[in-house]
């Protein structure tokens, strides 16, 4: 519950940046979207969301990252000078640097994004909106750097290589196999787990075709960095995916073991939808003034029968899922007991 009322306010927030009319509905829509594909394609979810170690090492900095584009949405549109604007870049730092501690995956991850962020806010942003998202961006990305770099030089890591007689790659090896690492990802998703996919990828075009209001102006983001957006999310997708897999090789020489891969789920699903919703807003703004009545009429009807047809991929997920939950339990209480042995 935590989990989807964070992803709920991110994306009002979100909405609140393209335009001034943010629906609650569509919000909730898509946090649901995204978390459902997520637990749902998984490999271990009694690992990563049962297992207590596993849920604060990998699902908890998952919720805050989350928080954290809500709160530099936020801090970006509501920006004020004075003690105001000092309060935003300080936050921005903290949750940036304790957020990374938790996982040598999701710190790397982390770091990505802001980075990427960085770069798209330099060369999109129009200037009045440019300098306040520098300022917060480069107050985290420094925060996400610290946090790094503690945790690369935690002796946990050379605990572990030395317990598997491994030792540190070469940068050749490591970029390789994490590219591999990363097509052999998206091959699994696209091959064997594509009807949640198309379900990410159609839904919430769909739902804000019939949602949102396609009349209402865009006050944060102009139209160039919408697109410039729709353009780069999809290879700021595949860049994320292959960070996630650089710290496993690093420690393991290997892939990382199942639990973890919430994350690369997670970013894979979360980039999908938001792709998709950006597609549909923005091709209902060009689109659906230019048609009849009676064509828009049967056209909204199409597409709730779709959005109703649709809906009946996480109906039938729910019915197979929920009477595992026992076994899960179960899993996650003996893994409990032998981590507080360990």
């Amino acid at each position: 519950s935590v989990w989807l009322t964070t992803l709920i306010w991110t994306f009002w927030r979100v909405q609140s940046a393209i335009c001034r009319k943010a629906s609650a509905w569509l919000a909730l829509l898509l946090a649901s979207l995204v978390l459902f594909v997520t637990l749902y394609s998984i490999p271990n979810v009694y690992q990563s969301l049962y297992w207590r170690s596993g849920v604060f090492t990998y699902v908890v900095p998952l919720i805050g990252l989350g928080a954290y584009i809500g709160f530099l949405t936020h801090a970006i549109t509501r920006w004020h000078t004075g003690p105001r604007a000092i309060v935003f870049l300080v936050l921005s730092f903290s949750i940036a640097f304790f957020a990374g501690g938790f996982t040598e995956t999701y710190v790397v991850l982390q770091t990505g994004i802001l980075f990427l962020a960085l770069w798209f806010s330099l060369l999109v942003l129009p200037p009045h909106h440019k300098r306040r998202a520098m300022l917060l961006l480069l107050a985290g990305f420094t925060g996400s750097i610290l946090a790094l770099a503690v945790v690369a030089l935690a002796p946990g890591i050379h605990i572990r290589q030395a317990s598997l007689a491994t030792t540190a790659p070469a940068l050749w090896p490591l970029l390789k196999n994490s590219a591999l690492y990363t097509h052999w990802f998206l091959r699994d998703q696209f091959q064997h787990l594509w009807p949640r996919i198309l379900l990410a990828a159609v839904v919430p075009a769909l739902a804000i075709w019939q949602i949102a209001d396609h009349t209402s102006p865009m006050p944060y983001f102009e139209r160039r960095a919408l697109i410039w957006l729709l353009v780069l999310l999809p290879a700021a997708a595949y860049l994320l995916l292959f960070f996630c897999y650089i710290p496993a090789f690093y420690a393991l020489l290997y892939l990382p073991p199942d639990r973890v891969l919430v994350i690369q789920q997670f970013v894979f699903t979360g980039f999908l939808v938001s792709w998709s919703g950006l597609t549909g807003w923005t091709l209902k703004r060009h689109i659906h003034l230019n048609i009849g009545e009676t064509r828009k009429a049967v056209l909204n009807a199409g597409l709730t029968a779709m959005i109703t047809l649709l809906a009946l991929i996480p109906v039938t997920a729910a019915r197979e899922l929920l009477p595992q939950r026992r076994l899960a339990n179960a899993f996650a209480a003996m893994w409990d007991t032998q981590h507080q042995a360990i």
